[in-house]
């Protein structure tokens, strides 16, 4: 308890100093041996009759994430 006079103590967590692997963004993401982010482009499971040929072969193909949003992933996986 605090006493009379004295102050409480806050404690604040920071992202910087984040130990657990994010589990969600662990699926999702792929780090590369050159540090790139990989990702699948999603809406690939279903409905797909609408899209054209190309929109579909397109969506085979995995992406590198932008490198302002990568150092936020690499951050999440804990690397």
């Amino acid at each position: 308890m605090i006493e009379a006079g004295e102050k409480a103590k806050v404690v604040v967590y920071s992202h910087n100093t984040m130990k657990k692997t994010h589990k969600g963004i662990a699926k999702r993401f792929k780090l590369t041996g050159s540090g790139k982010v990989k990702f699948r482009k999603p809406g690939q499971r279903h409905l797909r009759r609408k899209r054209s040929v190309k929109q579909v072969r397109a969506g085979r193909q995995d992406q590198v994430l932008a490198d302002g949003m990568s150092s936020r992933v690499i951050r999440a996986l804990s690397v």
